[in-house]
C-alpha cells in the first residue's frame, strides 16, 4: 500500500506512514482487547504482541526510509 501511495503522493509519504500506522495499532488494539479477557497471563499476551507489532513496524520504517530517499534523489 506505501508503495501504491508513495507513487501518487511523494511530498506527503510521512503523514501516509503515521497514518498508516495509526491504523495499524488500532485494528491490533481492536484485534487483541477481546483476547485478553480469555488469556490467564495478558501481560505476558501483551508483551509477545508487542514484540511482533514493533518488529514489523521497524521493517515498515527502513521501507518508507528508502522510499523517501529514493524520492528525494530524483
Amino acid at each position: 500500500m506505501v508503495f501504491v501511495l508513495s507513487k501518487k503522493l511523494k511530498d506527503k509519504l510521512g503523514y501516509i506512514f503515521m497514518g498508516l500506522m495509526l491504523g495499524k495499532m488500532a485494528v491490533s488494539a481492536a484485534y487483541l482487547f477481546p483476547i485478553i479477557k480469555d488469556v490467564a497471563d495478558p501481560k505476558m499476551l501483551v508483551a509477545h504482541f508487542m514484540a511482533l507489532y514493533i518488529a514489523s513496524l521497524l521493517v515498515e520504517l527502513l521501507v518508507i526510509v528508502k522510499l523517501m530517499n529514493k524520492v528525494e534523489s530524483t
